[in-house]
């Protein structure tokens, strides 16, 4: 009797009866999409789709990168091959060895134009000083774009039906929300922990998102909500630690 290789669970022996071969080639034809892609892929690669199981297997094997796992499994996105595809937990292990590798490139290319390692404060100061806003930091899903300042740069006011388009228009006709991002030079040498509370005339205006030091040149930079009647360039504000003015 001809045989053909298997993997059989349970089986010590790697040799299976045709009848065998000719159910595990059956159900390339019959079953999801995913599997149907995968036996074409192992088809192309001249194997055997019995003997390599599915592309979940392929996934539990160390080294094997997200963009491979998908395109041999047939999977749309990357996201169906982390829902369906039961990663191993060593996945991620080759790409983990070669950080220090790509650390060193990194570094090697920084020290070259004159730079070097910059840590989180340094990288918040820097984008704090251009204005630039950082998603769940300075806003979030609480804010709507016109509080967030956001209303020129990521809104279309041409585009059709999307979620929020209602009260994004509401807002644009009426012209005006209560609260306001605006960014903040602070006074004294202590920078402001987020959500700090600001006032203006005894009344709580608004709070702190978040505050950074600055070297060039050396400051105390924020960005906070606060009360329209506060948005004013050179308004000054009080918190615990000292003063804080409205920038433009």
């Amino acid at each position: 009797m001809a045989a053909c290789p298997s993997i059989i669970p349970g089986s010590k022996s790697r040799w299976a009866p045709p009848a065998a071969c000719a159910s595990r080639r059956n159900r390339c034809s019959t079953t999801s999409l995913p599997r149907r892609r995968w036996c074409s892929t192992l088809t192309t690669a001249s194997r055997e789709p019995g003997r390599y199981g599915d592309p979940s297997r392929l996934a539990m094997t160390p080294g094997v990168d997200l963009y491979t796992v998908q395109r041999a499994g047939g999977w749309k996105t990357a996201i169906m091959v982390q829902r369906y595809a039961h990663l191993s937990p060593d996945h991620m292990r080759a790409a983990v060895e070669k950080l220090a590798e790509l650390w060193q490139v990194l570094l090697d290319a920084a020290r070259w134009h004159g730079g070097g390692p910059a840590g989180y404060t340094a990288l918040s100061g820097l984008r704090l000083a251009q204005g630039a806003p950082w998603f769940g930091y300075d806003f979030s899903e609480k804010q709507i774009p016109h509080e967030a300042g956001l209303q020129d740069s990521h809104i279309s006011y041409t585009k059709g039906c999307y979620t929020g388009q209602e009260i994004v228009e509401r807002v644009r006709s009426r012209g005006q929300v209560n609260r306001q991002r605006v960014r903040l030079g602070f006074s004294g040498d202590v920078v402001p922990e987020p959500e700090a509370p600001l006032t203006f005339g005894g009344k709580e205006m608004g709070y702190v998102t978040r505050a950074a030091r600055t070297w060039d040149p050396p400051r105390i930079l924020g960005m906070a909500y606060v009360r329209k009647e506060a948005t004013v360039p050179d308004t000054v504000l009080q918190w615990a630690g000292g003063t804080a003015t409205v920038m433009k």
